[in-house]
């Protein structure tokens, strides 16, 4: 090559350079995608747990699923979080096919969720539905009902799940079809971009070293290409693979939808015939129980002489819940200048009961103990004690009972025919009177002293106990 002619080889290269350099400056450059931000869901502020809030609807609980849903009972319910070996016990209810309303009720009505005493609204009789799911025989005749029940409704979403599948798998394959022809077009790049390095390469191997390391970079990076290339195509069948679980999950969730809608149904029909039957029955039992007490000659001398016995312990305007009792004895307590509130588990009785002189709330023990602060009663008188006792353990009774008075306080039991005792009496079953050498002791293992028996004069069984101090 003569030296001295006007073209170059050192030039000349460079301008391919160059002008190789101006075309992939040309090309559009691909769409730059940002890492995921982290959302404020991700910062923990305090357990999350409303310890103070103890009513809820049922719906607000069941909106959650698997361990979300999991972890939300054991909050509301328990009002504490639930432990690694807790959490996977009632996540494997869930994977077994057990109903949510199912988990609820273990936990409510367990012997910490009774101690709480969260109230969920609906859930007792849902509660009571997954159990006779379980007797054998019965249980599955309920669910072959429901099921056949619901068999046009499940016709019609299966179809519309179908209609959404198919397009479903329509965008699916629209995108596979724009990603393998992206696929296409690198592969195309990249062959091309190959051979023109290595073409220059060539070309610049007889003339310089650093070119020929510059070509073998270029050529590394070629390769890196198709690398990359490849990854893409696997993701893409990794890809295809959960988009077919995801459609057979999908199926089963509607499925699930569908079935939890009947049920919800079923059982909101099976609550209000309950509820109107129970209103009937207490209704009826309630009428019968307040004529009966009218006709007894022993009741005023009875209560009278449990009067005496209540204010020789009482302070002066000393403050006393009644619950179970009848209208005349809340009457006698106000007459003689004691601070009386009292409850009624029976509607009827609580207004059968109101006077002027004392609040009386229609609701049962349990429900109106939960609610006393501690250490705020003078006295307590349960003269219907086996009616109460219905409503919870005689021991959680006890321990209630323990809370709510102060240092001091008097607790009455009687086994007298108050109007609560009769009704339950026409619409429960029979219940074994404790002895009272039995309850004295439970009431001692309590936290009473002094405990003393009162039995009337026809032989109504009475105890007076003294609360200790805490």
């Amino acid at each position: 090559m003569n030296p001295e002619s006007g073209d170059d080889p050192i030039e000349r290269v460079k301008a391919e350079i160059r002008l190789e350099a101006a075309r992939l400056g040309e090309r559009d450059l691909l769409i730059r995608r940002d890492p995921p931000q982290r959302g404020a869901a991700d910062a923990i502020v305090g357990d999350g747990i409303d310890r103070a809030r103890l009513d809820y609807r049922i719906g607000e609980l069941t909106d959650l699923h698997h361990r979300a849903f999991v972890d939300a009972a054991f909050r509301t319910l328990l009002k504490r979080t639930g432990d690694e070996r807790e959490m996977a016990a009632q996540v494997g209810l869930l994977a077994a096919g057990a109903a949510k309303a199912e988990l609820l009720g273990n936990l409510r009505f367990s012997a910490e969720g009774r101690r709480i005493g969260t109230r969920v609204g609906g859930l007792l009789p849902r509660y009571a539905l997954t159990k006779l799911r379980r007797v054998p025989v019965l249980g599955y005749i309920v669910d072959w009902c429901m099921t056949l029940a619901g068999l046009p409704l499940i016709v019609r979403h299966q179809r519309a799940t179908e209609a959404l599948f198919a397009a479903g798998d329509q965008a699916a394959a629209e995108a596979d079809r724009l990603l393998s022809a992206r696929i296409d077009e690198l592969h195309v790049i990249s062959a091309g971009l190959g051979d023109r390095l290595q073409s220059t390469a060539d070309e610049l191997g007889g003339w310089l070293g650093r070119l020929q390391a510059t070509a073998q970079e270029l050529g590394s990076a070629g390769i890196a290409q198709r690398v990359r290339i490849e990854t893409l195509e696997n993701a893409t069948e990794v890809h295809r693979g959960r988009l077919d679980e995801l459609d057979f999950l999908r199926q089963r969730l509607y499925a699930l939808n569908h079935w939890t809608h009947h049920l919800t149904q079923a059982v909101g029909h099976i609550e209000s015939v309950a509820t109107e039957r129970r209103a009937a029955l207490e209704s009826t039992a309630a009428s019968i129980a307040l004529d009966a007490i009218t006709n007894d000659p022993t009741r005023a001398a009875r209560n009278a002489v449990w009067a005496d016995a209540l204010f020789t312990r009482l302070p002066e305007r000393g403050s006393v819940l009644a619950i179970a009792s009848g209208g005349d004895w809340l009457a006698l307590l106000a007459a003689r200048g004691a601070q009386v509130s009292a409850a009624e588990p029976n509607a009827v009785l609580a207004a059968a009961a109101r006077n002027g002189n004392v609040s009386i709330e229609p609701a049962a023990a349990r429900e109106v103990l939960s609610r006393c602060a501690d250490a705020t009663l003078d006295a307590l008188t349960l003269l219907a004690f086996p009616s109460a006792a219905r409503q919870m353990p005689i021991i959680d009774l006890f321990a209630h009972s323990h809370r709510v008075l102060r240092a001091n306080g008097v607790l009455l039991l009687a086994f007298a025919r108050e109007p609560a005792a009769l009704t339950d009496a026409l619409i429960e079953p029979a219940m074994p009177t404790p002895e009272p050498d039995l309850l004295a002791r439970a009431l001692a293992a309590s936290g009473f002293i002094d405990i003393v028996r009162a039995d009337a004069a026809d032989g109504t069984i009475a105890l007076f106990a003294r609360n200790a101090s805490f």
